[in-house]
């Protein structure tokens, strides 16, 4: 099977044949030119002496599939190996300027390419972007070429990214008279800057991350303990006055259908306009949550960097993280011992601004890793059904914190349960929770399946002027009760029947009720009186 390197060899050699050209390759291990270096520098001298501009410098992409697209393939992870495309066009770029020759980037797919129009053609990429890497699709330009009878040569813009190349399609035979047209030494010299990027030191950043899963009964305050005693949310002002700016905290939710792509980025399809108003399809890689407070930990190395993961045993945790797994374990400083190459993340970090629109700053990445600012809270209902377990592979790689279920000075506690008289929340969730805790064995669940003291809001309840005994209230009122009392049994008793007592209903609620409906219309008649006598007697003060 032929390669593009073969099918330029062959193209060239025509040229050669026929007393146009003469050509060599550049040795990028020895800085030095040969007819047969393994490279895909190509320097080219037109032999007719009246041509202006004889000489030029061809840089040698590829033309291949991407989840099958046709595309002109990524300039090149950035890597100081001397076989990879990055290094080699820094080095191309640098000995068009030195030697004043031209500068030309062309792609050139291989002679036994599938789409028989494209292997008609060599793609000039005018355009020259310094240290980008981009995958850059033609299929639409190859439509036009096929519809058009296959021109010449077609000039067009195409988008690939936040990069706009301007390509030219070129037959192949008439690459020569291109070459002796086309000359953009002007575009190279304001290609090239004087000092390269730096590769990006994670030890620059400042703090100590850490990776922590909190866990504990349902509504036991979680999500609750992260936003206000770890990332300082002020509960008056709603402000936060901690460690974390607002901006530094990135969020998301794990679920049964959630991804790695939606967690760290996937290159998605957009409808855009180009310069006619014609719609175009371009496709953009858009982050995830973890790239998101990657990149804020990168801007912001002295300040800490949150990425909140709720709910993290309702997704496939290891599936989710996939190769980020590996970062998962830390050194002294936070930072990830051992990094990973994802070549994704890495071409989109690179087209990041890392400094101000004033004084730009842009980094190459060798490998991806967590930064030492960056820590990682997942919060974790071990109560859960239907979810996925967390191997010890996994887990061993977060510190764990249980979560009290303590009202603490909550004034929740002091609010109403809607359809008993006169009980109060707190003495309902002791009550419900001692019941679980003599009945594990009866009930077959463990203690995780207690009430947690804020599994419902305050908006759930009801305040003392209008606990379910008082007198004298409007209609307004009545109806707000009723609402609240039938809210409450499909959030709280559903749970108690679903989860709590789902193998034996008779070990928390009297043996009456065959169907949850039937034990909801009798709670909002006759309150306290649904539940065995054990709970029954503690919350009822005067049914």
């Amino acid at each position: 099977m032929s390669t593009y390197k073969q099918a330029f060899n062959a193209l060239i050699e025509k040229f050669r044949n026929d007393n146009l050209i003469k050509y060599r390759f550049y040795d990028f291990a020895n800085k030095d030119f040969n007819e047969n270096a393994q490279s895909r520098i190509c320097h080219l001298s037109i032999t007719n002496e009246c041509d202006y501009n004889k000489d030029a410098l061809l840089m040698i992409f590829t033309i291949g599939k991407n989840m099958s697209r046709i595309v002109i393939q990524s300039e090149g992870e950035r890597t100081t190996n001397p076989s990879s495309t990055y290094p080699q066009k820094l080095e191309a770029l640098r000995l068009a300027k030195d030697n004043k020759w031209k500068y030309i980037a062309v792609a050139i797919s291989s002679d036994d390419f599938e789409n028989e129009t494209i292997r008609n053609y060599v793609v000039s990429i005018e355009s020259t972007t310094y240290g980008k890497a981009t995958v850059c699709v033609i299929d639409e330009c190859i439509d036009y070429l096929k519809k058009h009878n296959l021109p010449d040569f077609y000039r067009c813009k195409q988008k690939a990214g936040d990069i706009e190349y301007s390509l030219s399609f070129i037959k192949k035979d008439k690459l020569i008279d291109y070459i002796k047209i086309f000359d953009n030494r002007a575009e190279v010299e304001s290609s090239i800057i004087d000092t390269p990027r730096q590769n990006y030191d994670y030890s620059t950043t400042k703090g100590i991350g850490i990776n922590k899963i909190f866990y504990g009964v349902p509504g036991c305050g979680k999500s609750y303990h992260i936003e206000h005693n770890i990332l300082g949310k002020d509960k008056e002002t709603k402000k936060y006055k901690g460690e974390y700016e607002e901006e530094n905290i990135i969020r998301t939710t794990f679920y049964q259908d959630y991804s790695n792509s939606d967690f760290v980025g996937q290159i998605l399809p957009k409808i855009t306009k180009d310069d006619n108003g014609k719609d175009i399809v371009e496709y953009i890689f858009n982050p995830g949550p973890f790239t998101l407070a990657l990149i804020q930990a990168i801007k912001n190395p002295n300040q800490n960097v949150a990425l909140v993961v709720e709910e993290i045993n309702r997704g496939n945790a290891p599936a989710i993280f996939g190769d980020i797994f590996q970062l998962l374990d830390r050194d002294d400083n936070g930072v990830s011992e051992y990094g990973i190459v994802n070549v994704g993340v890495i071409d989109y970090l690179e087209q990041v601004n890392f400094g101000t629109e004033e004084a730009p700053v842009y980094y190459t990445f060798n490998d991806i890793k967590i930064p030492g600012n960056m820590s990682i809270y997942a919060t974790m209902n071990t109560s859960d059904q239907n979810v996925y377990t967390l191997d010890t592979a996994f887990t061993r790689r977060w510190a764990k914190e249980r979560i009290a279920n303590d009202f603490g000075d909550n004034d929740i506690k002091d609010m109403y349960v809607p359809g008993i008289i006169d009980c109060e929340w707190k003495t309902f969730v002791d009550a419900i929770n001692n019941h679980i805790q003599n009945k594990l064995d009866d009930l077959q669940v463990n203690e995780d399946k207690q009430l947690g003291a804020f599994f419902v809001k305050k908006s759930d309840l009801l305040k003392p002027s209008v606990a379910w005994s008082a007198d004298n209230l409007t209609e307004e009122q009545k109806k707000e009760k009723l609402d609240k009392a039938n809210a409450f049994a499909y959030k709280v008793l559903e749970y108690l029947w679903e989860d709590v007592s789902k193998l034996d209903h008779s070990v928390i609620f009297i043996p009456n009720y065959k169907t949850f409906d039937s034990l909801v219309r009798d709670y909002i008649k006759n309150g306290a009186n649904v539940f065995c006598d054990d709970i029954k007697n503690k919350i009822t003060k005067a049914e």
